[in-house]
């Protein structure tokens, strides 16, 4: 049984009885995780959908939505080699900005061969087509970066891409909140709209037990990086169950003892469960993953990946409901005295 919660979203904006064609980046899994209830509610209201993107998140909307056409998109292939933001853009602009080409292209293709009334975007910025109505969808209109030039350059580089399109979705609300000053336009078109808080988990009374859980996702090779570090500072911890939720299939599962359990992929429904039933959660600090926090209550260790300002940014504004720690500083005693209850 699926879980996806429609009831938080705010779908007068959604169209209905139309033929869509529905577009997720590739990075991680949590524009594909968000975008099941919007799927969910789409299909409520009537709509024919078609799902596109690649990888894991295209692997991941199969095994949702098994009933439904997909198509595969061109990879973006990124990867966080450096710890900064801007050396990764600037050494992968250029394959970037081909794969952007390269994926409106194919929706080109798919436009031509099958006439969609809609396509709905979930960050991927070559997913439009002029002869139908395009939604983008993102919660980073206002990119963050501490050197103002550098955050002036992303804005404009964003809002050229996001002018393509008819209408902005935001997957946030008024009362969370959880996007900040990410989500505040300053430009009149495309339109903008507030959706609501897209998140899979149901909430409800947690039930804890003596156990951490480490949800890791993201690109490579950070999500290794961090895979690595946690095993060796956490492999000694002993009072506690451990889950790993790995976010990858790609790579072999390392040694670990014998009371560990190794989730490779978690499906939404095993998420939940461990939101609602651990001690504390250690994962990123990925927009995605704070509204699963938010909807579940559920304490968490936030680590940013390094060099993703995005992610340092929304570490720092929620810092009070859930602590955070740079990557290279995170530590078995750290982990200790937030369980004790003396870190904030």
């Amino acid at each position: 049984m699926k879980i996806g919660s429609t009831d938080r979203l705010v779908t007068q904006h959604f169209p209905s009885h139309q033929k869509i064609l529905y577009c997720v980046l590739n990075w991680g899994l949590g524009h594909a995780s968000r975008s099941i209830p919007v799927i969910e509610a789409l299909l409520q209201k009537g709509n024919e959908i078609t799902l596109a993107s690649d990888g894991m998140p295209l692997a991941l909307l199969r095994r949702t939505f098994p009933d439904l056409q997909t198509k595969e998109l061109p990879a973006y292939g990124i990867r966080y080699p450096r710890p900064s933001i801007v050396q990764n853009m600037i050494l992968q602009a250029w394959s970037i900005h081909k794969a952007i080409l390269n994926e409106n292209k194919a929706v080109a293709h798919l436009y031509d061969n099958h006439g969609y009334d809609c396509i709905i975007s979930d960050n991927r910025p070559g997913c439009y087509h002029p002869a139908c109505t395009s939604i983008f969808i993102s919660h980073q209109l206002e990119p963050h970066h501490p050197n103002t030039f550098v955050r002036w350059l992303f804005k404009r580089v964003n809002h050229w891409y996001i002018r393509r399109f008819q209408k902005v979705w935001v997957p946030d609300d008024a009362q969370w909140y959880l996007s900040g000053n990410l989500s505040k336009a300053d430009f009149e078109k495309p339109e903008v709209d507030w959706i609501g808080l897209c998140s899979q988990m149901k909430s409800g009374d947690r039930m804890v037990e003596k156990k951490i859980s480490l949800i890791l996702s993201g690109p490579e090779p950070q999500r290794s990086l961090l895979e690595a570090l946690l095993i060796k500072e956490l492999a000694g911890l002993k009072e506690y169950a451990v889950s790993l939720v790995r976010g990858t299939d790609q790579a072999a599962a390392p040694n670990l003892p014998a009371h560990w359990e190794v989730i490779h992929l978690a499906d939404a429904e095993h998420i939940n469960l461990l939101m609602n039933t651990s001690a504390l959660v250690v994962c990123r600090s990925g927009y995605s993953t704070l509204a699963d926090l938010a909807v579940t209550g559920c304490p968490a260790i936030l680590i940013p990946t390094p060099g993703q300002t995005e992610q340092e940014y929304l570490a720092e504004r929620h810092k009070q409901r859930w602590p955070f720690i740079a990557q290279e500083d995170f530590t078995l005693s750290y982990l200790q005295k937030v369980l004790e209850g003396g870190e904030k």
